[in-house]
């Protein structure tokens, strides 16, 4: 009598059926089935390895981007500032309006501080917190000159990288203590 096994959902194929085997179900292991069994853990941890590139490399873009944001961003509000000194805007209200950046700026970092310090994951982003840390004064001044609060948009870029980080976190081997 001849029995159909499945072999780790790999292969299948008839083989004799023996007397310890129950009808329908695959023989014990024998070593090809180890080879097969390498192969499975093999595709498995190149599955884990290519997931874990690939939140990887979008907390490398989400980085990228965001430098290319502070960069045009400092360049438009340079450009503004020689806009202002240019024109002959009252010494008063450019005074005024410095202060106003700069409070701005103090308070972002203060949140930047805060957010960083709320943080649990504990991962290498590639940057990315050095360029939060850039780009976070900058719009936080700019917002406070034009009267905008940021928070909202801090906030959900935050919330993204942290779930790229955490996604990395998940995939890592369990270390033992």
């Amino acid at each position: 009598m001849s029995v159909l096994a499945f072999n780790a959902g790999v292969s299948a194929g008839v083989v004799p059926a023996s007397t310890s085997s129950v009808a329908g179900l695959a023989p014990p292991f024998h070593p090809p089935d180890d080879l097969i069994a390498r192969r499975l853990i093999r595709q498995v941890r190149r599955a884990i390895n290519e997931y874990r590139d690939d939140r990887r490399l979008a907390l490398v873009r989400a980085r990228n981007q965001l430098l290319k944001t502070i960069i045009l961003t400092a360049l438009v509000t340079y450009l503004l500032v020689a806009l202002a000194v240019l024109s002959g805007v009252p010494r008063p209200a450019f005074t005024s309006a410095i202060a106003c950046f700069l409070i701005g700026a103090t308070v972002g970092l203060f949140n930047r501080l805060y957010l960083d310090a709320s943080t649990e994951t504990a991962v290498e982003d590639y940057g990315l917190s050095a360029a939060r840390l850039l780009h976070t004064p900058l719009l936080c001044g700019l917002a406070a000159v034009f009267g905008l609060t940021p928070s909202a948009l801090i906030s959900r870029l935050q919330s993204e990288a942290e779930k790229y980080k955490s996604d990395l976190k998940s995939s890592e081997e369990p270390s033992a203590h």
